[in-house]
Formats: structure tokens, sequence, C-alpha cells
């Protein structure tokens, strides 16, 4: 049964309701207990011309309840192009590419060749939208003003109930609009507000109007045409656009009568301000990414971005540039988010991540500054101490143990392992084990930039088996000038485990001879049976059926029993971990 099916069965406000997966009383209260303006939050963020944008945020219930009726819309709306798509020729008639992912189709193989078919999965976003424009002789870009604002409580009715594919009884598209509109006060016509769920899907469904049209202008004046939220681009390979879309009026560009005439039809106003139309001449820019001869990255923004990558890792600290926006944000999340909008560009939406491990001079440019950058913000100016096991469950053992005996100190300690570094381990390969941490550490010096010693330790924790062995071995091969152990300085009665300086920031801890993490349970821990089936400890594969693994020791064994398990024998570990905070506070002090 599809969704829209489901939602033309629809005839009352219980039944919508229902739908939703609401009780007929929650429903109602959620929408009309209080006056609407009082279930938003009102706050401004920064758009990049400086301007102020306005997010109305819906509070958690009614989130919830737009989010539901967004998953049914989008649902249908992406059966609905599925459809229009394999009556296709190509995928060419897409030309809405904001707010969505990607979808997948089976599209005819030619014009010819209607009958035959191939899957094909299309990824949607900036960057299709800008592909449809490469290499054109002239781009035009022309922005509808007050998008969202445009798309009013009534219009949303009369969408519902008017358009072809619903024809929803009017009390559910008045329910609908309900749900999806913020009013200021009863005197106000309600508006899709920016911040609602809901606004992505309905402003593409009634923007779909406007889409229509321009295709059919496109086809009849030869250009090609998509639009991105509220920014609509028109490229030709023409000497120059007809008078209709656009033309010259003494010094200014003005668009012509059928181009204006086709998107004030359709409900939408133009913002003169911002159109703008460039030659193959000049940089042309398509959602704020260059066209001239293939999708890229502003030269400026990559150069500045560069720039801040370059400041943090030497220093742990950065400004953005004059032309990155929100200029007194200064997270090193922001960077990251920088980083990777220009990655997946530069990649061009096709990230495809190595199988086999990759030294840092092997990588091409972006992934080098991204890898930099990442590798300085997780290893080198660590937020919190990094404590980095081996694998998957050493780190998950360690952090259970620090919540039973220290649990303040998960404020200051962070567990991880290479694999968790997430974008950093699939650029180079990196998935876990005492082989890849010591492909790591012979990168270490290559990647790293840093002028100033962290305050914040990194620990790597290895087994006191062969492999153990076979890291510290190589630490003390690559770093000969700084590898330096530590033995016996005064601390508690209780002990402690020998660690290893390695550089700068960076140390290494060695369980004791042939221990692992697991050895520090009590022997009724690991003894334990799943069914009748007992513990290996191996790393190798063995028969499921006999045995389980560590993981399973972990999630069916200790962390549901972690209430009863005595944690005691970690202690060790953390006193080597307090201790290595002492000492690299006064080494960093000292060397700073």
């Amino acid at each position: 049964m599809n969704n829209l099916f489901l939602l033309k069965s629809c005839q009352t406000q219980r039944d919508l309701a229902i739908l939703l997966g609401y009780s007929e009383k929650d429903f109602t209260r959620i929408l009309f207990s209080k006056p609407i303006s009082t279930k938003y939050q009102s706050f401004d963020i920064l758009k990049k011309n400086g301007n102020k944008r306005n997010i109305l945020a819906p509070t958690s219930e009614l989130k919830t309840l737009q989010t539901r009726l967004s998953k049914l819309l989008t649902n249908y709306y992406e059966e609905l192009e599925q459809k229009r798509l394999s009556t296709s020729s190509y995928v060419k008639c897409i030309s809405s590419h904001g707010f969505r992912n990607k979808i997948s189709v089976q599209i005819p193989i030619s014009k010819k060749n209607r009958t035959s078919f191939e899957s094909k999965i299309i990824n949607l976003g900036i960057y299709s939208n800008a592909h449809k424009h490469v290499g054109k002789k002239l781009v035009l870009n022309v922005d509808l003003k007050d998008f969202f604002q445009s798309i009013t409580f009534s219009r949303i009715i009369g969408f519902f109930t008017k358009n072809k594919h619903f024809q929803l009884p009017f009390d559910i598209a008045l329910l609908i609009a309900q749900i999806a509109t913020y009013r200021l006060n009863q005197s106000k016509e309600g508006f899709l507000p920016q911040g609602s769920p809901c606004s992505p899907i309905i402003s593409n469904l009634i923007g779909n109007i406007l889409d229509i049209k321009m295709l059919r202008l496109a086809k009849e004046y030869k250009f090609t045409y998509t639009r991105y939220v509220d920014d609509l681009t028109l490229s030709t390979n023409l000497p120059q656009f007809d008078n209709e879309i656009i033309k010259l009026e003494g010094d200014t560009w003005i668009l012509g009568s059928t181009l204006k005439y086709t998107i004030q039809s359709s409900k939408f106003n133009i913002n003169s301000q911002k159109t703008r139309i460039t030659n193959r001449d000049n940089r042309q820019e398509v959602t704020g990414l260059t066209v001239n001869t293939k999708v890229n990255i502003n030269q400026n923004y990559y150069r500045y971005t560069r720039s801040m990558v370059n400041k943090f890792c030497t220093e742990g600290e950065f400004f953005k540039s004059k032309v990155h926006m929100d200029k007194d944000k200064t997270s090193r999340e922001a960077l990251n988010g920088i980083l990777s909008h220009i990655f997946l560009i530069k990649n061009q939406q096709q990230i495809e991540f190595p199988h086999t491990t990759k030294n840092f001079n092997e990588l091409n440019g972006i992934e080098k500054l991204y890898i930099k950058f990442l590798f300085h913000h997780y290893f080198v100016h660590p937020q919190r101490m990094l404590i980095i096991g081996e694998g998957y469950t050493d780190p998950i053992h360690l952090k259970l143990a620090c919540h039973k005996l220290f649990p303040n100190s998960l404020n200051f300690l962070k567990f991880s392992s290479l694999q968790e570094t997430k974008r950093f381990s699939k650029i180079m390969g990196y998935s876990g084990g005492t082989g890849l941490l010591n492909k790591f550490l012979k990168n270490y010096k290559t990647i790293y930039k840093a002028k100033t010693i962290s305050l914040k330790p990194c620990l790597i924790i290895v087994d006191g088996d062969n492999a153990g062995d076979g890291v510290i071995k190589t630490a003390r091969g690559e770093f000969k000038e700084t590898f330096r152990p530590i033995n016996n300085p005064p601390l508690s009665s209780s002990g402690k485990f020998e660690f290893f300086h390695i550089f700068e920031n960076l140390y290494i801890v060695q369980l004791p001879k042939n221990q692992v993490i697991e050895d520090l349970y009590d022997t009724t821990v690991t003894t334990s049976l799943i069914g009748k089936r007992t513990y290996n400890s191996s790393n190798n594969k063995f028969d499921l059926t006999k045995y389980y693994g560590k993981k399973e020791l972990f999630e069916k064994i200790i962390f549901p029993n972690q209430d009863t398990i005595d944690f005691s024998k970690f202690d060790l570990i953390f006193n080597t971990i307090f201790h290595i905070q002492v000492y690299h506070y006064f080494y960093s002090n000292l060397n700073n």
C-alpha cells in the first residue's frame, strides 16, 4: 500500500492523526492547545552577504509531528519522481536539487531503446545542481525573494486540494497547512518557516509547479534550467539569451517578460538585486561553486581555508577569514564542516575509501589538507586527554571501567580507537589493530606541524604480547631522539604500569607480559557461558556455534552485569593515566 493511498484515504482529523502515529487527543493538543506562535523559538543566523536569516525552530513535540508528516510526503515525492524518471530518456529532466539526497531509479538506456532499463543512483545537492551548467557560454542566476514566506497557509491548502497527484479533502489539506506553517498572530496568514522539518518537502512539491513551467521554457528557448531551493540557474551555449529571458537596458540586465511572467504566475517573487549573468571569460558560479570548466570550489575560499588549517595545526586555534560566513565562530567543528564540504565537492561526491592503508605522501591535495586538520584535531590538539586502544573493544572496556571507578574523569578523558576517528581513519585506510598503529606512528612526524605542545596528552595502550612489543619497537625506531621510558616514579601504593614518552604529547602504555584488557576482569567474567558457547579471546575466525568473541563478551556479559562486576584491577591503568597527566603538565610547561 503506497504512501499516497494512505494519505488520500484520510477523511477526518482522527484518520490523519492515526496515520501519523497519534491519538486524536494528543494530535489536537499539539496543534490547537496554544497559539502556534508559542510553539517556535526564533533566532537569526548570518548569511553570506552579511544579512541575517530568521530561523523559526519548532518545539520538540511539534517537530516530531512535522517530521512524521515530512517523511510521509517525502516517500510519496520519491515514488512520484521514480515513476516520472522511468518514463524519461535520461535524468536531464531533474531540475530540483535542493533538500534532497539521492534516489535510485530504473532509467531507459536511450531514447531509441525504451524497453531496456538500467539502475542508476542519483546523488542530489549543490554539486549535481552546479554540474548541469559546466562549460556553458552564459550562466544566468536568478534569486526568488522570500521563498518560504511566499508559500502561505492558503496556498498549501490550494495545492493539496487541487494538485492532480493529491486532490485531498479540504479538511485534511487544512490540517497539513496547520502542522506545517507558522503565524505570528491570528491577523497574519501563516507561512512555511525556515527551521521546520516540513518546509523542505512542501516547498519542493509547490516549487515543482514552477519547475515544470521552466523546463518547458528551457526547451523552447534552448537553455538548461535547475533550481536549488530559491536559487534558479539558467545556462546556454547560444551567443546570448533570447530577450524574452533576459535583456540589457542601459547598463542593467533585467529579466525578459516571458521569464518574469513564468516566475510570477507561479506565485513567486524575483529578487532583482541578485540577478546576475556571467560569460565564460569571467568566474561563473552556481550555488557557490565555480562551473567554468568543472564543478570546483572558489579558489579564494580554498586558499583561505588552507590558511586557517595551517594556523590551527601550528597553534591549535584559528580565526575565520573574510570569505567565510560567521566570522566569529572559530570552533574546530566549524572548520571541520568547511573541509568536509570542500572534500565532497573536490571528490565529486563519489567517496570510495581505500581498502588498504595509505601513507600521507600518497594522498592528493585536499586529502592531505583534510588529514592534516583531522590529525591535529584528534591527536595533537585534543580537547580531552585521548586514550587510543588497539581495536573496537579496548576503548569501550576502558570507558565503562572509568565510568564505574572515576565517573567525573570522563569530562577530561576520551577513549577511542583509530577507526573511531571517522573520516581520518577512512581516508588513511586505518581500521584498527596493532599493525595499523605501527603505520600511524610511521606517518606521525610527517603530518605533525604544531609549534607548541598541547597540554592534553595522547596515549596509546597496547597489549602485553608480541604485537604490542612491535608497536613499542616501531615507536623506538621512528622517534629515536625523543623516545623515553619512564620507570617507577613516585605513585600511590596501588602501583602503575610503565609508560613511554614518545614525542611531544604522545605516550604509550603497555600491559604486563602476555596480558590483554580482558585479563583485568575476574576469571568468572571470561569463563561465563552464552548458552553453551564459551569465550574465545582469539582475533582469528573460530566456530561461532561453540565460541563467542570479544565483542559479545562486552555486549552480553560485561555491560548487562556492570553493577556486579569488579573493576578494581583497572586502577593500575587509571593511576598510570593520571600520572601521565601530571608528568605531561610539567613537561609541556617546561618546553613551550
